[in-house]
């Protein structure tokens, strides 16, 4: 947990123990997949991947991508491989799975015709999907508090995913009122100096 105050108020920032997962959200893409210990992705009726890469929906879909885990004392998901890419990859990681856009859910939630073009932005969002379920999986998910120097709250949100530090506080400080965005500015200042010490 990181904390800073003013004259009036305390900052707290802390991991959301209590997040939802993305996969609850209103995603372009499905992720279907199987694992002998973990439940992942989106519920599904596929018994098998050959039983998925049969069916119409793969076999229609607007962009198909595999999903692969890399389970090492944490769970990351990613579209590519990890080999090459972590420690123990040769052993602790494998495809898991698929992630996918239908054309009919391409259309429903974009203005985009089906051209190949738009094939490599859709691309990018399944990609994005499934990193921030990946963060989701590792933890790294992020809430604020604000109280008054009595310990009343004043304000509080969770749910917040970034690739820096920088990047959630930033996020969190437009959800906060304004006056109380100078508190996020501290604590970014912070977090600043102690990643250039280390």
């Amino acid at each position: 947990m990181m904390q800073t105050e003013n004259k009036s108020a305390r900052l707290k920032v802390y991991c959301d123990e209590n997040a939802v997962s993305p996969r609850d959200w209103d995603n372009v893409g499905t992720m279907v997949c199987w694992h002998k210990r973990y439940t992942l992705g989106d519920k599904h009726d596929y018994k098998t991947p050959q039983e998925f890469l049969d069916s119409a929906d793969a076999k229609s879909a607007f962009v198909r991508l595999p999903v692969y885990l890399y389970d090492h004392s944490v769970q990351k998901l990613s579209t590519k491989p990890f080999l090459g890419r972590a420690p123990h990859a040769d052993w602790d990681s494998g495809q898991v799975g698929f992630i996918y856009a239908s054309r009919e859910r391409v259309l429903a939630v974009t203005d985009w015709a089906l051209t190949e073009e738009n094939k490599d932005a859709v691309r990018e969002i399944l990609e994005a999907e499934t990193e921030l379920y990946s963060s989701y999986l590792e933890g790294d998910c992020y809430a604020f508090s604000i109280e008054d120097l009595s310990g009343n709250i004043l304000d509080n949100c969770g749910g917040f995913y970034g690739e820096t530090m920088s990047d959630i506080l930033n996020e969190m400080k437009q959800h906060a009122a304004p006056e109380h965005r100078s508190l996020f500015d501290k604590i970014q200042s912070y977090t600043t100096l102690y990643a250039s010490m280390t």
